[in-house]
């Protein structure tokens, strides 16, 4: 179990990470800036830490950790449905709770580097977890679907979360076919 000093620390580093970011790209942001901001001393930021980039990916990984644990839980029954609708809708429910974190994510400064990361870790989750034959096209509508919600964080599409996992259920329940 961890000790509870330790999950505020780390709470307290990545939030002055993501106000940091919410100012400048990552690769202009330092461990002094990060550690002035969260209170602490240099050496408990490299006590959990290596880097700056191993904490931005501490961060990804647990976003993408839990839109992954949001996928497990819907995606059979969705397929064995053909009702993506409730899947999309769980996922923009718990994307509609991390928009501001997810927005600056997205961001022009940081979206590259972010989509990419999210990216590669979807591709390798979703190879672990269904290898059908139908799999690349898994893939390719995953990718679609995360350009959807991108743009939607960035306000290009304007729709409240149950309405933005409503259309993308639907759509899918009319044009993903799953083998």
């Amino acid at each position: 179990m961890t000790d509870r000093r330790v999950n505020r620390t780390k709470r307290q580093i990545k939030k002055a990470l993501i106000n940091l970011l919410s100012k400048k790209e990552l690769s202009r942001i330092t461990v002094s800036e990060i550690t002035n901001l969260a209170d602490i001393g240099r050496g408990t930021f490299y006590t959990h830490y290596q880097d700056i980039y191993d904490l931005y990916h501490s961060l990804i990984n647990e976003l993408a950790k839990d839109l992954l644990n949001i996928f497990s839980k819907y995606y059979s029954q969705a397929t064995k449905d053909n009702n993506f609708i409730p899947l999309f809708q769980a996922l923009s429910d718990y994307i509609s709770t991390q928009q501001d974190l997810l927005t600056m994510l997205a961001s022009k400064q940081n979206s590259e580097l972010t989509i990419s990361y999210l990216q590669d870790r979807f591709k390798h989750e979703l190879v672990n977890y269904d290898n059908s034959t139908g799999l690349e096209q898994i893939i390719g509508n995953i990718y679609g679907v995360a350009g959807i919600f991108i743009d939607w964080l960035q306000g290009k599409i304007k729709a409240s979360p149950e309405e933005l996992g409503e259309a993308i259920g639907k759509f899918a329940n009319k044009y993903w076919i799953i083998d």
